[in-house]
């Protein structure tokens, strides 16, 4: 069935109908469910929708099911009063909004926050918000709009959240500061567009109002990891391509770090579905593994997955490289892993 199209069902046979929603939740739903979980909280749930470690994430998932089944259900019975124009996307909708309603229950302070820099940003003729190449959504100075998320601009954002004492502006002056000052301040310190997520960040540890820490893939150790439970009769399958796949992430290790860098950026699946979600839902690899691997700390590899996959432009930007550098590495880097994946053969 083509999801990104209007359902129809040409069967009245109950039986049939409900084959037909469970089969779209178990092949189309669960998998963009889960990606949108990583992509926006960092909370992972592995194919049979478990995580001992995180059940706020077993939870979110399931009730994020049931609501799609409803809203699937309603449709059957009355496919006109409750239309599915395009299933993918009422998929991702509905798990992206009950993400926002999750972040606003566990994280009030900061939600407030960013919905004033979004009042500011569109009050005010010197702010601006506009959605960057990788769909993220940016915000700068309103001659700023329009450019790409500058990188030197994100790092220095990143060594304030770390160190908020490193900032220009004294903390007993913060709080004499207007909001509209403070956030013209960041910006004119920074020097280029930063992503709204990341700036709101920034604001709730400078003015004092952070929330309780989310429990999210940020707060995960390693040794946390759960252990996967996979139905007997898909191991033996399972099994297999997790070894493959773990065999691919050797070589890539091996690559130059430029080539390994232009390789993971823009791979992807036949579904859109970028090489680290790949190897993280077939628990070929560890997230902290993936991050200590490619250099990143915990809090550059989550921002970096919610950004995947990118386009040459994206890529170039976040190497600082223009996008031939980036066809070239990337080329040679396909070219020596097909090299070394044949040898094994």
């Amino acid at each position: 069935m083509e999801t990104s199209l209007p359902l129809r069902v040409t069967t009245s046979n109950e039986a049939e109908r409900e084959q037909i929603l469970h089969d779209l939740l178990l092949h189309e739903a669960a998998p963009l469910i889960r990606k949108v979980l990583r992509q926006r909280l960092g909370l992972y749930v592995n194919q049979q929708g478990a995580n001992p470690q995180q059940p706020e994430a077993e939870n979110l998932y399931q009730d994020i099911l049931i609501k799609l089944l409803q809203r699937s259900q309603d449709w059957l019975e009355d496919a006109e009063k409750h239309a599915i124009h395009n299933y993918r996307n009422l998929v991702i909708t509905m798990a992206t909004n009950a993400c926002h309603d999750y972040l606003r229950a566990k994280a009030p302070n900061r939600a407030r926050l960013k919905n004033k820099l979004r009042e500011l940003c569109a009050r005010h003729r010197d702010f601006k918000i506009w959605p960057g190449e990788a769909n993220e959504q940016l915000c700068g100075f309103t001659v700023w709009e329009g450019e790409a998320k500058s990188r030197t601009a994100m790092e220095q954002i990143r060594r304030w959240q770390d160190f908020p004492g490193s900032f220009s502006v004294a903390e007993e002056d913060l709080q004499r500061l207007s909001f509209t000052k403070l956030v013209a301040e960041v910006l004119q310190q920074t020097g280029g567009p930063v992503e709204l997520e990341a700036l709101t960040k920034l604001l709730t540890i400078l003015l004092g109002t952070q929330d309780h820490p989310l429990e999210s893939l940020e707060q995960e150790q390693e040794e946390s990891d759960w252990q996967p439970v996979d139905p007997a009769t898909n191991a033996e399958l399972l099994l297999e391509g997790r070894a493959t796949l773990q065999r691919l992430w050797e070589e890539i290790k091996q690559l130059p770090a430029q080539q390994r860098m232009a390789v993971c950026l823009s791979l992807m699946d036949q579904n859109g579905n970028d090489l680290f979600s790949i190897l993280l839902e077939a628990e070929a690899v560890r997230w902290t593994q993936l991050a200590e691997d490619l250099a990143l700390s915990p809090e550059e590899f989550i921002a970096l997955l919610r950004q995947l996959p990118m386009d040459n432009t994206g890529v170039a930007a976040y190497l600082g490289a223009t996008r031939a550098h980036v066809n070239k590495w990337r080329w040679r880097g396909l070219q020596q892993l097909r090299a070394c994946l044949q040898k094994e053969k």
